[in-house]
């Protein structure tokens, strides 16, 4: 593994991609291996971490995303719709075949419920309570309840998007003067360019001797005014 490539990269007198699929077996599928495991690598570093939260926006996108029921017609072939408008389709359908359309929903909610926003897991309890209600002969008050839901998801997501207005126009009409720091990264770097250089060690008077010579060749070359 890696440690093996450590030990003997200083040493090794062939090519190195040689090297590197000697110690790393696993990409010696094709001569884009490499590459490819590169790109994995960068692809997961992206990714968001379980125990980060998602925002209020993001929330609202996986939850309509989450709450389709999934059916099959006669051929077998599975479609997807939304909960709130066909859940009533689930009425003619056998138990066996009201729990799998039911059970992708109830599965996505559980997985969206590890990163919601916060605010948003009673919502996601109480279609957990509505699906299980559909599974029952006689559901009782599910439009009710899927109504008042939609209505308290609609308001959560206006106040955030208030909330960010309001932040951005704090910030555009509030603020009364700049920090300044950018001007203080001007002042050090102009007071960098001014400074004279008093090290006196071997490399900084190499380097002042070349400084001096090119200067002089340059204004040598140059043709009298």
């Amino acid at each position: 593994g890696f440690r093996t490539f450590l030990g003997e990269a200083a040493n090794f007198g062939g090519e190195m991609p040689v090297l590197l699929r000697r110690c790393f077996p696993e990409m010696n599928l094709s001569e884009q291996s490499l590459a490819k495991w590169w790109t994995l690598q960068g692809l997961n570093m992206k990714e968001i971490d379980l125990t980060e939260s998602l925002g209020v926006v993001e929330t609202e996108a996986g939850l309509e995303e989450a709450l389709k029921l999934h059916f099959r017609d006669v051929a077998g072939i599975p479609s997807e719709k939304p909960l709130h408008q066909h859940w009533e389709e689930l009425a003619a359908l056998t138990l066996p075949t009201r729990v799998e359309a039911v059970r992708p929903t109830q599965e996505a909610l559980v997985r969206l419920s590890y990163r919601c926003f916060p605010s948003f897991r009673p919502l996601l309890a109480e279609y957990q309570l509505i699906l299980a209600e559909l599974l029952k002969p006689k559901p009782q008050k599910i439009a009710e309840r899927l109504a008042g839901l939609e209505q308290s998801r609609r308001t959560m997501t206006e106040k955030a998007r208030h909330a960010r207005d309001y932040l951005d126009w704090f910030e555009i009409t509030q603020v009364r003067e700049t920090s300044g720091a950018f001007e203080d990264y001007l002042a050090l770097k102009e007071r960098l360019k001014t400074r004279v250089s008093d090290r006196k060690d071997p490399v900084s008077t190499y380097l002042d001797r070349m400084e001096k010579i090119f200067n002089r060749s340059g204004n040598a070359a140059r043709p009298a005014p």
